[in-house]
């Protein structure tokens, strides 16, 4: 969605609104509150709404809002509103304390990145679970298309046997990083996000659940590419258990020793990553020393 779209749309609908002024909008959401550039469209969208009095419902019916369509077919387009049948996949750390919940759907044909922002005042998706989602907008950055829902988007639970298709992919070269929230973690049993301190951003303080994972950089000297090793592959290829991190962490009485012991083991070492590319992110099935 841009503001030459944007404007095309009421235009359609018989309203005549410069472009300039819906840039200034959006600029000023974006650089002065620091609002990210979809959510700030999609509150830029509704304030027109309420300014030409144009129903909401209509706006969005023009703009593609009742296409439901496979993740293979999602144009590399911005601002496209569509609808989508999807299988919750993957759920990662938030980076803006605007966004509620962001990680990976995927369908019969594909996986896709989503974001939903706190202003849609929606549930979070919850894991292996299949959902309808209506209305959601296609935002793309570095030719990589990904999916918002936000304030004129709905998410609906259905009971389709959605079977995700796995993209094979592979990669080897030297393992130059390991990042933040590594090695033993607590999820949240609900949303399946990060907790910090004991509490889930939404669900707040709960009785987390432990996870065992890496993130890190593989470097083959042409291309970083970022790696995520689940607790099955990260227990094979660091040599230990999740209960063995759990020992250790409350020997220590501080879970960063796990992710310490990692670091140590595995930095500057080849590793042959094989898994499914989903977004920018290789998700290991399997991780071989080399």
């Amino acid at each position: 969605m841009t503001a030459e779209s944007i404007a095309a749309r009421f235009a359609e609908l018989g309203h005549d609104i410069p472009t300039d002024a819906i840039s200034k909008r959006i600029e000023e959401l974006t650089t002065r509150f620091k609002v990210p550039v979809p959510e700030a469209e999609a509150s830029v969208v509704s304030y027109f709404i309420r300014e030409t009095g144009v129903d909401r419902a209509e706006y969005y019916k023009g703009s593609g809002a009742n296409q439901t369509i496979k993740i293979g077919d999602i144009p590399t387009t911005e601002g496209k509103w569509i609808n989508l049948r999807c299988k919750l996949i993957d759920v990662w750390d938030t980076a803006h304390e605007s966004m509620q919940q962001v990680g990976l759907v995927g369908d019969e044909t594909g996986k896709i990145k989503f974001t939903i922002w706190k202003s849609a005042d929606v549930s979070s998706m919850e894991d292996d679970k299949a959902y309808l989602l209506e209305n959601v907008v296609t935002n793309v950055w570095n030719d990589r298309v990904s999916i918002s829902v936000n304030k004129s988007s709905k998410i609906i639970e259905i009971d389709d046997d959605i079977e995700v298709v796995s993209i094979d992919a592979e990669c080897t070269g030297a393992l130059v990083a390991i990042k933040p929230n590594s090695g033993l973690i607590k999820r949240c049993p609900t949303c399946k996000r990060v907790l910090k301190g004991g509490t889930c951003s939404e669900h707040g303080n709960v009785d987390g659940y432990y996870d065992l994972r890496v993130m890190g950089v593989l470097d083959d000297g042409k291309v970083a590419q970022d790696i995520l090793l689940g607790k099955e592959v990260t227990e094979e290829v660091w040599g230990n258990t999740m209960d063995d991190a759990i020992k250790r962490a409350m020997d220590a009485l501080d879970p960063s020793v796990v992710a310490d012991d990692i670091s140590r083991k595995l930095l500057g070492r080849y590793y042959t990553v094989t898994g499914s590319m989903a977004d920018t992110m290789l998700i290991a099935k399997s991780c071989e020393a080399i």
